[in-house]
């Protein structure tokens, strides 16, 4: 029963908890929706006499500024008031875009019935915006718009290159408008907009005669009657949603205190619950831990008996092979005694014979050693005695151990007299290298220093470096001033090379100036801005020198050239000023005669923005 109260208690309580929710919806309502019509209220910079591209970034040329400006005029007359702006700010002044080109497009009001757009980017901040119109909305739709920017602008605008972005997006969005909007969409309409040239717009059915002026004067006086009758109405609502308010708070505020009651008690009991569920939890856990390892600990011992088997099964293997070997060697065995009690039969003095066979060898081997170690003491340490002292060492050392240690005369001596004779044999070998050498110093001692024998001197000392220690100590010419006329001969052709680089350096530079010359000649005293590509082909005579060739070059020169350069950019920027005036005249004449007023400021039709659109950061 108890479980039932709770539950019953907790139902009542979500009930009464709904219907306070409904009854503060309805009472809020009304103030949400006077709300949201001033979402922002920021302040935007005012459009410029051109109103279709409002460059406050600077970031267009005329040429595109131009074209979007015709693209977008055309549309406007084709279209019956369609209007697409394109807005270039510096920053958002720490307001969202979102908030600064709805504050914008309805400030600016534009498009006829609110059929406009407005494409909203911001350089320093690195976003775009388009902002569609509460008419337009139903053709441009948001999603429309963010594909507009995706396909046609977002790969220019990560790559900075702003305008163009601009330009694709602004020929993309008219466009798409050319293709959803029928041309006639505004034929419905029982009034005819008709846009001033101050950008304001007046209807149609405003231009009245005085008659229908004393009509709405009467309407009028009927309608304020019916407007105070309708604020009084409107006081009442406001009163009867103030008490539902108060009501609907008081019910929300009991039901929230029954439904804290019931839910601690619900609290308590998850709380036990919940203490029960970590308890079997963790014996849970424990019990799993202690079978995982027993399962590892099974493991272990099913891998120690297969381990424990293949040796086992090894053993075997080699104890029956063990075995196999012992019946070979019983039955060798009993064959050599069957076959040495047959020799014992027929030759009882048989191991005396061996014995003596092999005493006899013995003796005769360790006095041949005697003998030949004996013969090499008795020569001389030679370095032709070389090879015989390293046999006799030699059939010493292949000896078996006894027979060594039977020897008795002196292996030392010979070891000595042999490494005596290798002494003498490398000395003699010196000392012919060492006259080879002195033979090679005094041929390049009969040389001057100079330039060309820097090799034959080198070549000389490298002999001479690579001889081994002995055999310098033998050498007897002057290798040192060999060295001497080397360092001379290598300080002459460094001498040598430097004055050739010196002149191969003022001979590239006197091309270069010959090059320039002509250039300069061909431009004359004075440069223009035509002989701009002909002075920087002059710089590039000089540029191609190293630093040491510009050092041979004629100061002068480089000096007239810099002269040139700078009068040619003083008349290129002279040029480029009055071609960009020529330019703005061309461009403000070709809008005098447009049909939005009869000058060339345009403006907009009072539309507002639903909001709506799409936005992207790059």
């Amino acid at each position: 029963m108890k479980k039932l109260r709770t539950s019953m208690l907790c139902r009542i309580t979500l009930v009464i908890v709904a219907f306070a929710m409904l009854f503060t919806l309805a009472a809020c309502e009304e103030s949400s929706a006077n709300e949201s019509k001033n979402r922002y209220n920021i302040e935007v910079e005012a459009q410029t006499s051109d109103f279709y591209v409002n460059d406050f970034a600077n970031i267009f040329s005329e040429d595109q500024k131009q074209v979007m400006m015709t693209d977008a005029v055309n549309l406007a007359e084709e279209y019956d008031g369609i209007q697409v702006v394109v807005t270039t700010i510096e920053s958002l002044k720490g307001h969202t875009i979102e908030e600064y080109a709805y504050s914008m497009y309805n400030q600016y009001g534009i498009g006829k019935d609110s059929m406009g757009i407005l494409i909203l980017l911001s350089t320093q901040d690195r976003k775009v915006k388009i902002e569609t119109g509460q008419n337009m909305q139903a053709y441009i739709t948001d999603s429309k718009s963010g594909q507009l920017l995706d396909d046609y602008g977002m790969d220019y605008f990560k790559n900075d290159e702003f305008a163009e972005g601009l330009v694709s997006v602004q020929e993309a969005t008219i466009a798409e408008i050319k293709d959803v909007v029928p041309i006639d969409w505004n034929a419905g309409s029982d009034t005819e907009a008709v846009a001033t040239p101050d950008g304001n717009v007046t209807s149609s059915d405003s231009i009245t005669s005085d008659e229908s002026l004393a009509t709405v004067d009467e309407s009028t006086q009927v309608g304020d009657q019916t407007n105070l009758e309708q604020t009084a109405n409107e006081s009442k609502i406001g009163a009867g949603n103030m008490f539902a308010l108060t009501l609907s708070i008081v019910e929300l505020i009991c039901a929230i205190i029954v439904f804290v009651l019931a839910y601690q008690n619900h609290r308590k009991k998850y709380k036990k619950c919940q203490a029960n569920f970590k308890a079997k939890e963790k014996e849970c856990s424990k019990l799993q831990q202690n079978n995982m390892e027993a399962d590892r600990k099974n493991q272990e011992l099913d891998a120690q008996v297969e381990a424990l088997k293949g040796k086992l099964k090894k053993c075997k293997n080699q104890l029956n092979s063990a075995q196999d070997e012992n019946t070979t060697l019983k039955n060798k065995i009993a064959d050599m005694q069957l076959f040495s009690e047959r020799v014992h039969r027929l030759h009882p003095q048989i191991e005396k014979e061996i014995d003596d066979m092999l005493e006899a060898e013995f003796k005769a081997a360790v006095a041949s050693i005697n003998d030949k170690i004996n013969t090499a003491i008795q020569m001389p340490a030679d370095k032709e005695n070389v090879e015989i002292f390293a046999e006799v060492i030699q059939i010493y050392e292949t000896a078996k151990q006894d027979v060594k240690e039977a020897v008795t005369a002196d292996i030392e001596k010979v070891r000595k007299l042999h490494q005596d004779s290798i002494k003498l044999r490398k000395r003699d070998q010196a000392v012919k290298d060492a006259k080879k050498l002195d033979a090679r110093i005094e041929e390049g001692l009969h040389y001057d220093a100079s330039k060309d024998n820097v090799r034959l001197f080198k070549k000389v000392i490298e002999e001479y470096n690579s001889s081994s220690m002995l055999t310098r100590n033998f050498v007897k010419a002057d290798i040192q001033k060999v060295k001497v006329l080397y360092q001379k001969s290598v300080e002459l052709l460094e001498a040598y090379e430097e004055e050739q680089q010196k002149l191969r350096d003022q001979e590239a530079a006197r091309r270069a100036e010959d090059d320039v010359q002509r250039v300069v000649r061909q431009i004359g005293y004075s440069a223009r801005e035509s002989d701009r590509d002909d002075i920087e082909r002059a710089f590039r005579y000089y540029k191609n020198l190293n630093a040491a060739q510009r050092a041979y070059f004629s100061a002068s020169l480089l000096n007239q050239m810099r002269s040139l350069q700078d009068e040619a950019e003083d008349d290129h920027r002279r040029q480029e000023r009055r071609r960009r005036e020529e330019d703005e005249e061309r461009r403000r004449s070709s809008y005098t005669h447009s049909s939005f007023g009869g000058g060339s400021s345009f403006g907009g039709f009072g539309g507002h923005s639903s909001g709506g659109g799409a936005s992207r950061g790059f």
